[in-house]
């Protein structure tokens, strides 16, 4: 009878052949045809990450097979297993932190456009201010070609001959939602 220490498990051999893991506590092995061969602590093989990465404790005995069967150097080995997990997962996380970065800018311009299409399409605001400031910049090219064509006519003129056709237009072909109204001049 044997018994490892609570931290430990110890490796029984059969007739030289690796049989089975002993956990912590009571264990029964059968001199001569058994014996432990050498224990693994589970505190020498614990390695505390604050990255917030664990090991699940699957299969724990195939692992103390592993662990002393196959390891060379259990702690180097394992520390080298445990950072290349832990930085596996901090470049994940990183790729997705850079890709919701993305995908707000994305989502930052698209907003912007449709916010600029918006304004164009919709005569509010800045989009009225530029309409107007077309109507005067083509009025103003048109006087100013009018008056060069024709001699001896003023801007002024050219104004008045605007404002008379505009008021043809409009009296002859109303519009249903138009709160506009021509005062003929009586003097």
């Amino acid at each position: 009878m044997d018994a490892p220490l609570v931290s430990e498990n110890g490796i029984v051999e059969r007739w030289g052949r690796f049989d089975r893991v002993a956990n912590a506590g009571v264990n029964f092995v059968c001199c001569p045809m058994e014996q432990i061969v050498g224990t693994l602590s589970s505190r020498v093989t614990q390695l505390e990450v604050n990255e917030g990465f664990s090991d699940p404790n699957d299969k724990l005995s195939s692992g103390v097979y592993k662990a002393f069967y196959e390891l060379s150097d259990p702690k180097k080995q394992i520390t080298a297993y445990v950072y290349g997990v832990a930085m596996n997962e901090i470049n994940a996380s990183k790729r997705l932190k850079d890709a919701a970065k993305e995908k707000a800018e994305g989502n930052k311009v698209l907003t912007v456009k449709s916010a600029e299409a918006e304004a164009e399409s919709k005569p509010s605001g800045v989009g009225v201010a530029r309409q107007r400031k077309a109507i005067v910049d083509g009025l103003r090219g048109s006087i100013s070609q009018f008056s060069g064509n024709i001699k001896g006519t003023t801007p002024k003129d050219v104004v008045d001959l605007l404002l008379i056709t505009r008021y043809a237009t409009c009296s002859r072909t109303p519009r249903p939602n138009c709160n506009t109204v021509y005062v003929p001049d009586c003097e």
